[in-house]
Parts: C-alpha cells; sequence; structure tokens
C-alpha cells in the first residue's frame, strides 16, 4: 500500500465549444456520525447522473470501513461513471487505510489520473509525525497533540513531486486537509512542502501548470489564491461540528455538494445551498457563529 499510482485518463464529455473538464464533489458525509448520510448521497448522486461529467470525487470523511457502511457505499457505486475518493481522518477511525481503500475500489491512499483536458492529484495527509517517523492513521490512532498529526510523509512528497513535473495538463490536487493559509488550526502540517512542489513544477513549467486544490476537514465554505493557484475548501455535505458545548452538531435540512468546471481560462465552482436544522449556530450562542454558512458558495475564477 502507499505506492502512487496514473489511472488511465476517462472522458465523458463530447460536443463544440472550449476544452472542459467536469466534475461532482461532496465533502465529510461523515457516514456512521451524521444525521440521514444514505440520503445525502443519494441527492448528490441523484443530481451528477443528469450531468454530464467526467467524474465524481469525494473529499474524505466518508465512512467508516466497516460492514453497517455496506448499504451507504452501495449508494455511491450506484453511480455509473468514474468515483474517485480521498482518505480523511475519520475514514481510519475503526480501520486502516488499506480497509477504506479496498472498500472504496480507489488505486491507493494517494494517487493520479486524467479526465478530460486535465491532471487530478489525490493527496493522502492522514499521517502522524513522531520521533522523526511518519506512522500512518489507523484505528483512531490520531486523537493526540495536534502538532503531532496531518502529515504528507517524505515517500508521498517524492512521488508528487515526479508526478507534477511529468505532469502535461492543467493540474488539480485534491486533498482532505487544506494545504491553504486560511484557516488557524487543523490544516495539513507541513502543507508548506506540498505547495512548494506545486510552485516548482508551475516554475518549471513557465505557467500555471497547477491550477487549484480542493480540500474539505472544516466543514467550512472557503476560498483562497496564493501564487496563481487557487484553494477551495468544500463544505460539509452533512453538518457543522460547533463542540461538545453547544450540542456538538448544527445539521444542514438538505444535502450539501458541488459541480466543478475546468477549462483553460477559468474553474466554475457551482455550489448549493440548505439552512439550518434549529437550533442555529446563533440561537447556539457559538462564537462567531455568523461566518458559518449552510452553504457551497458558487465561485468562478480566472486563470492564468
Amino acid at each position: 500500500m502507499g505506492a502512487g499510482l496514473l489511472v488511465s485518463s476517462v472522458s465523458r464529455v463530447t460536443g463544440p465549444g472550449p476544452r472542459a473538464t467536469r466534475f461532482g464533489v461532496i465533502a465529510d458525509v461523515h457516514h456512521g456520525l451524521a444525521e440521514n448520510t444514505e440520503q445525502r448521497l443519494a441527492e448528490f448522486i441523484e443530481e451528477a447522473s443528469r450531468r454530464e461529467l467526467d467524474f465524481i470525487v469525494q473529499l474524505g470523511d466518508f465512512n467508516h470501513p466497516v460492514r453497517a457502511a455496506r448499504p451507504f457505499l452501495n449508494e455511491w457505486m450506484a453511480y455509473r461513471g468514474p468515483r474517485y475518493g480521498v482518505l480523511g481522518n475519520h475514514d481510519m477511525d475503526m480501520g486502516s487505510k488499506q480497509h477504506a481503500v479496498d472498500m472504496w475500489q480507489v488505486p491507493g491512499r494517494y494517487y493520479s489520473f486524467d479526465a478530460g483536458h486535465a491532471h487530478f492529484v489525490v493527496l493522502d495527509a492522514n499521517n502522524i509525525y513522531q520521533d522523526r517517523k511518519f506512522i500512518p492513521y489507523a484505528d483512531a490512532n490520531y486523537y493526540i497533540d495536534g502538532s503531532m498529526v496531518s502529515f504528507v510523509d517524505d515517500e508521498q512528497l517524492d512521488w508528487f513531486a515526479a508526478d507534477l513535473f511529468s505532469a502535461k495538463r492543467p493540474t488539480v490536487v485534491f486533498v482532505h486537509q487544506p494545504i491553504d493559509d486560511s484557516w488557524k488550526g487543523g490544516t495539513c502540517q507541513n502543507r508548506h512542502r506540498v505547495r512548494a512542489i506545486m510552485e516548482e513544477a508551475n516554475r518549471r513549467a513557465g505557467y500555471g501548470k497547477v491550477v487549484a486544490s480542493f480540500a474539505g476537514h472544516h466543514h467550512d465554505d472557503g476560498y483562497e489564491e496564493r501564487r496563481g493557484v487557487h484553494y477551495f475548501r468544500v463544505n460539509s455535505s452533512s453538518y457543522l461540528w460547533v463542540g461538545a458545548a453547544y450540542a456538538r452538531m448544527a445539521h444542514y435540512d438538505r444535502s450539501l455538494f458541488g459541480f466543478v468546471t475546468v477549462t483553460e481560462s477559468e474553474i466554475v465552482l457551482e455550489g448549493r445551498t440548505a439552512a439550518w436544522v434549529p437550533p442555529t449556530p446563533a440561537e447556539r450562542g457559538v462564537p462567531d457563529a455568523g461566518h458559518y454558512v449552510p452553504s457551497i458558495r458558487d465561485r468562478r475564477v480566472r486563470l492564468g
């Protein structure tokens, strides 16, 4: 386990117009923890199936790799096009990375693939760094000092550099823990090393080869641009974590997900809006409640 793989290219989009790659994205469904997760996933799959997409992707914290998740996974497998998965920390609460990889039928804990006119990379930031060693998450072993968790291991970074430097297409990176700096705490700890590889790939290419990153984890809607790379934080499909003092979870009344179109000149994210299941974070007295929204905003960013 762990060897990076390049998956065969796929494309389902045809017709006139500029070259475009289209995909559906959903994050942090949290089967086994959140409410109505099978229904939330079914809403996404139903809408995705109506569209002409190259693939769909889930950004982690999808399900525990246990038998009870089989009906939920059947909803995921019902999508008739290519499906990709990103490991999130809670996917290893009750098992190993290999257990999750096997259930999702994806190539590995990190890998890359081509779709449409673009190249896509899936990273795994679910590693503990302790005593100068990287330890993979398994069976909830990551509930420790926060400064020791959420690392991309050296083996993977070497593979990532080789993959990016050889890529010939515009590239998008998928990772569970964000690799930008727009959020305090809980991000990929060695994100500066990940970004340095992306920026070096762009320098060598002489243009913005790596155009974007999509991440989940924070159950928040956000965006940041750094040195020509666009970093999207995709809100949870299910809820905002507000903490034990405020009844733990503030659920959304319907599933959140998005659809992305990448062309040579822009990235368009079509989001979705829900409402809070009462009581709202503000009604619970959550600090900075106004910052949080039960939505994924529409966004359009220019490339180059």
